[in-house]
Order: C-alpha cells, then structure tokens, then sequence
C-alpha cells in the first residue's frame, strides 16, 4: 500500500477519493487538533473522514486516553484507538489489524497471530462451566511464566467477557436483551444459539483470549461510551437494576489490556483480549495498547 500524507481536509478528501481502500492513522491529540480553526483539527478532519470512509478503517492516535480528549466523545469518525506508544508486538499487531479492516472475514483468529501459533477452542453447553473455562486460561498464563499479576488481570478479562456473552449478549426476536435481569449465579443451558465459545490462542509475541456469541448485538457506540466514562468519579455509581453496567470493559480499557470487537449485527459477536509476553508488569504497563471495533 502507497503512503500519504495528508495536508489538511481538501487532501484528505482526494486521497479517499482517489484510494477507495484507504486505511487512515489519524493524529487525534496534535497540539492544534481541539482548535476548530486548524486545517487538520479534530472536528474537521471527523466530519470529512464520517462523510468519505467507514469507521473500520480509521485508527485514532494519541498519547492521553479516549475520556480526556472532550473533543472527541461526539465524533464516531473512527473505529480504533491507539496509544502512541510502538514498542513490543505493535507492528505487527496493527499491520494485521489494517488487514482485517478490509478483509471479507475479520473473525478468524488466525489472522491475528503468525503462522504456527497454538490455539484451543471450549464451547460452554452451561454457564455452570465458566469456573472450568476461566481456570483453562489461568493455566495457560501460568505455563507461559507470564507475571502473576497480568495473568490474573487476563483471567478475570476473561470472566467479564463470558458474563457478558452469557448475560448481557442474548436478545429475543425483537431485539430486546433478554438475560440482563437474571442473576449472574443462575444456571443457564447455552445451546443453540445461545452457545457460547472461548478460544485461547498463542503467538511468539503475545495472547489472545476470545469470546464468541450467536447473537450480535453488541454496539460500537455502546462500547466507546463505556470507555469515556469516567467510572473512577464519586458521582458515578452503577445502576442496581442493571447487573450489566458496563464496568467490565471500562475496567479491563483501564487496566491497560487491548481489546478488539469484531461484529455481524444479528449474527456474531467475538470480543478478544490481546495480551503482550512480557517479562515483568511494568513491561506490560507502559507497552503498546488498543481497542478497535470492526463491523461486517
């Protein structure tokens, strides 16, 4: 793919025109990227990039995270957010990330790991079998050598992702969630369409833990809200009559894990954890990160 450089909007605009497959690293936190009257700021960039490009392909990059930069929470011109911060597996992780923003199918998991990396797929027929599931990857952080405390923030990454497929994924004919209000100890028979499936698979430079449900209802808008709330403020608390409140993802975006959605509406939804082999959490704290959000 030929590089470009964009030079303020009217250039921007030509190059999608002129390169329908574009795919867009966007500078979202230049010093003049709040100022509505800079050629390249943020609100005028947007509104060319949601006028000419899907989101999928817009990556957002910046040194501070989504919820400090007020300029951005009402423009959902991109579909991924990353820390300008290249060190690790960054290459190669977002070359194969831009790959899946203009494949047909971006839900292998074998598009996000190199050649000869080990995978291990568990379909879960009851959410009694979460317990069995999460110590399957528990086990595996531990085998690796990865440091405790990653592994265990991995783990409970994991949990929060199957309570969410479990609970908060399944919907009814006419689109309204159905398992929300159920308590999360309940025993449910996940068959049929309410399977649900985690995958663990390892790379030379990194861990992914997927999981996958039939119901594809999960929302990009949803998502990136959840993310720019600030959860951490004494005004916030979650709402009693919502088990599903949201603070599962918030939580694993601030710990510093990596997450990608992947969704068909109606069909599918896989959400994965990405997880560097580090040597030591510090390593993990201050590497390369992302979230990114891809619709089919």
């Amino acid at each position: 793919m030929v590089f470009h450089q964009a030079q303020g909007v009217t250039h921007v605009r030509e190059i999608l025109m002129e390169f329908p497959q574009t795919i867009v690293f966007w500078d979202v936190d230049h010093k003049k990227a709040g100022s509505d009257t800079d050629p390249l700021s943020a609100k005028a960039v947007g509104l060319t990039l949601l006028r000419e490009i899907a989101p999928d392909r817009v990556f957002a990059i910046s040194d501070v995270p989504l919820n400090r930069m007020a300029y951005l929470l009402n423009m959902p011109a991109f579909g991924h957010h990353i820390y300008r911060n290249y060190e690790g597996p960054a290459a190669e992780i977002c070359s194969r990330l831009a790959m899946a923003c203009i494949a047909q199918d971006p839900f292998s998991s074998e598009r996000y790991l190199p050649e000869g990396s080990k995978f291990q797929k568990i379909w879960l027929k009851n959410s009694d079998q979460k317990g069995a599931a999460i110590e399957a990857v528990s086990n595996v952080f531990n085998r690796l050598g990865m440091p405790p405390r990653l592994g265990t923030m991995a783990t409970q990454g994991a949990d929060e992702l199957l309570m969410n497929a479990i609970f908060d994924a399944p919907v009814d004919e006419d689109g309204n969630y159905c398992q929300r209000m159920v308590e999360r100890n309940h025993s449910i028979l996940l068959v049929g369409r309410a399977q649900v499936e985690l995958e663990i698979g390892i790379g030379d430079q990194y861990v992914m833990i997927s999981v996958s449900d039939l119901f594809g209802s999960i929302k990009k808008e949803v998502v990136q809200s959840l993310i720019r709330n600030d959860y951490t403020k004494v005004s916030y608390r979650p709402r009693e009559s919502d088990p599903g409140a949201g603070l599962g993802i918030y939580g694993m975006i601030q710990s510093g894990l990596s997450l990608l959605f992947v969704c068909k509406p109606g069909s599918l939804t896989k959400v994965t954890i990405f997880v560097p082999r580090v040597h030591n959490f510090r390593s993990f704290r201050t590497g390369f990160r992302f979230c990114s959000f891809i619709t089919r």
